[in-house]
């Protein structure tokens, strides 16, 4: 690789820069697709604005400049949807006109402060992983901007044809570069040092965090039938559910379900949920939100869930909470057990749920010898107007069945048997959605399944309701944690079966489905993933609290480390018979040898290099003394090759070589390119040539 003009390096160092804030600005959504397309063009064409700058009349580039204005108060004030997105509007704004009109180091400097700008508003909205790479990429490429802009200031504050020189001159080697990127290295250690030492006070990311995430919709407080096909493709993540008691290796648990809602009223199209009553959650002295006791002898399940914005308040757990703990002011439950935050959250949520999900068969059964009263069976039993035959097939389909448990079990088989599960749907308008699907398509997503077979059971004199909640989603066997996404909403049947409690049933061929579609990511995929938790974990989420953890784990390790040591030194001295007192002495001298050693290493190599520094450099001295007896002195400002040059206009031909001389030093002193034997031999021969006549003077 050839050394660049610095004109070009310094040019193409302040559109990096550019290019890295506005990528972060992608990487966040701050910009519509549209947008970033029209901005990310808008970029490429003023690298040829300087050209169109001098065909221009001045008088139309101020009128720009006044529209430019107007158009940042209309966007403002009318424009723009919020606060932010009228910072960030101005900051490319800004950043677009300064690109178009930049020429001297200011601008420079004001387009680099700008893009800082720019990653400074991405990062209050976004906390992804990638994040990462572009900020070292903004360190790197800053590092050699800010050097060739310091370079440039220097060159300005001499002379306009300092400038035009260091514009054309050979400067930025691969060498360079490589000094700039072990500085941005050093820098980002320094950074990462800081950034884990100093204390914390908060979270590590802005409210912001909340717009760009968005809400999503995988899950509401009602069941519309034919709502879910429109997020069965979507693969958005809701929640992260981990379970920190299993065991690395071992298969992951097998029908889970992270129970949300149950809903009891059903108007033929919708399901919401109509219980009148919630009860606060006590809390205990460590934070914990209990809703019951633990039955002896069965297992507790503990999972820690990131729940995403979802757009409802209610918490997810595993089928039988018995308790929650987490940064949550107050809880509530209802009379289904649903655990309800007391308003909806704005950003990522972290808690810890305990569970005693449901045994028996099929892991179905709930406590023995539960009962349900007639008046609070009364809302499980309520039906909307229905069409004969819908009554008809329910009777048919529990036909034979011996007591509320047979009927449910028979009713779920034959939907599963009888009914295919599907995403395209095509609605016969004239017909209840519920009879449509049962007689007409017989096929439908799993909320039809659900309200189906809640129907059919209540029906049949079975207390029934929907559950609207999320499959178990994908495990990621690196983290030991399920991903659950927007296409894993999910709704099932719960029935009060006499003598066992609420059950749980579900009707839909959905697992059969999923499995022939092949749904579900690749271990490469997986193992990103797992990555980006850790950023989030470690980085985003990083708190006072990791900090006192890391500092007593330090202490723990150091002081392991010289209990190590301590004994087996005590060891080596009772070998040598020299006791502690020896062991002192031997540690002290080690220490005075390793710190000598570093001392005359050091010594050396800084002596080694400044005298190749010396020698490369030496013979500008000697050609500055020279000239200094001959009358010519450096004035204030003024560089080496302006005083040569107006020494050889002043001196005439024997003073002529100092040009040549002084440009052979600009080489070796910046471009690091050091003298051949040759070219050495004769900047010797030049300054000889100066010095001869002094030293004749001198003589005479």
């Amino acid at each position: 690789m050839q050394a660049i003009p610095f004109g070009l390096a310094f040019k193409l160092s302040a559109y990096l820069l550019v290019a890295d804030g506005f990528a972060a600005l992608v990487l966040a959504d701050a910009l519509s697709p549209l947008a970033a397309a029209g901005v990310g063009a808008a970029i490429a064409a003023t690298w040829w604005a300087d050209r169109l700058r001098r065909r221009l009349d001045p008088r139309l580039v101020t009128a720009i400049g006044v529209a430019f204005l107007v158009f940042l108060a209309v966007d403002a004030a009318f424009v723009a949807e919020s606060f932010f997105d009228g910072i960030i509007h101005l900051l490319v704004l800004l950043l677009l006109y300064k690109l178009a009109t930049w020429g001297t180091a200011r601008d420079a400097i004001q387009l680099g402060v700008l893009s800082f700008f720019l990653l400074v508003a991405a990062s209050a909205v976004t906390i992804s992983v990638g994040f990462l790479a572009i900020f070292v990429g903004f360190l790197a490429v800053g590092t050699w901007a800010f050097t060739l802009l310091h370079l440039r200031q220097e060159a300005e504050q001499c002379s306009p044809a300092a400038v035009g020189m260091l514009e054309t001159a050979r400067i930025v080697t691969p060498g360079f570069i490589a000094s700039s990127l072990v500085l941005s290295l050093a820098a980002l250690a320094l950074t990462g040092a800081i950034f884990f030492i100093l204390p914390r006070v908060g979270r590590a990311f802005l409210p912001l965090q909340a717009r760009a995430a968005g809400m999503a919709t995988g899950f509401t407080d009602r069941v519309e039938l034919g709502a879910f096909g429109t997020i069965q493709t979507d693969a958005t993540t809701v929640m992260r559910v981990y379970l920190p008691d299993h065991r690395e290796g071992a298969p992951p648990p097998e029908g889970l379900r992270w129970r949300g809602l149950a809903l009891d009223r059903f108007d033929g199209t919708t399901w919401t949920a109509a219980v009148g009553w919630r009860r606060p959650l006590p809390r205990r002295l460590d934070g914990t939100f209990v809703l019951r006791r633990p039955d002896p002898g069965r297992p507790l399940l503990r999972q820690e869930v990131d729940l995403e914005p979802v757009g409802s308040d209610v918490l997810f757990a595993a089928p039988g909470v018995l308790a929650v703990s987490g940064p949550m002011p107050s809880l509530q439950a209802d009379e289904t057990g649903a655990v309800l935050l007391p308003q909806r959250p704005a950003a990522r949520l972290h808690y810890a749920a305990y569970s005693q999900p449901p045994q028996g068969a099929a892991g179905r059964v709930g406590p023995a010898g539960a009962t349900l009263p007639v008046a609070l069976a009364e809302p499980y039993l309520q039906l909307p107007p229905l069409p004969a035959r819908v009554g008809a097939l329910a009777r048919e389909l529990a036909a034979g069945a011996r007591g509320p448990l047979e009927k449910a079990q028979q009713i779920e088989a034959a939907l599963r048997r009888r009914y295919r599960y599907s995403l395209s749907l095509q609605r016969d308008r004239r017909l209840d959605p519920l009879e449509d699907f049962l007689f007409q398509q017989r096929a439908g997503h799993c909320e039809y399944f659900a309200a189906s077979m809640a129907i059919m059971l209540r029906l049949e004199g079975v207390p029934a309701r929907v559950v609207n909640g999320f499959q178990s989603g994908e495990w990621n066997e690196f983290g030991r944690y399920f991903t659950v996404r927007q296409r894993d909403a999910h709704a099932w049947v719960e029935a009060f079966i006499p003598g066992a409690g609420w059950l749980t049933f579900d009707p839909s061929p959905r697992a059969e489905f999923e499995a022939a579609q092949g749904y579900g990511a690749g271990r490469l995929a997986r193992y990103l993933d797992f990555l980006r938790t850790r950023w989030t974990r470690y980085v985003v989420d990083y708190s006072l609290q990791d900090q006192l953890q890391a500092a007593q784990l330090l202490r723990q390790q150091t002081g392991r480390l010289r209990e190590g040591a301590g004994s087996a030194l005590g060891r080596l001295t009772r070998r040598g018979g020299g006791g502690a007192g020896a062991g002192r002495w031997v540690v002290a001298a080690a220490v005075l040898i390793a710190a000598a050693a570093c001392l005359l290493g050091r010594r050396g190599v800084g002596a080694g290099a400044g005298r190749r520094r010396g020698d490369n450099v030496r013979f500008q001295a000697r050609l500055q003394r020279a000239l200094a007896r001959r009358g010519f002195v450096p004035a204030p400002g003024e560089t080496p090759l302006e005083l040569a040059r107006r020494a050889a206009e002043g001196g005439g031909a024997p003073l002529a070589p100092a040009e040549e001389i002084t440009r052979l030093y600009y080489r070796v002193r910046f471009g690091a390119e050091p003298l051949a034997p040759a070219e050495a031999a004769r900047v010797e021969a030049l300054l000889a040539a100066l010095e001869r006549p002094e030293r004749r003077t001198l003589a005479a």
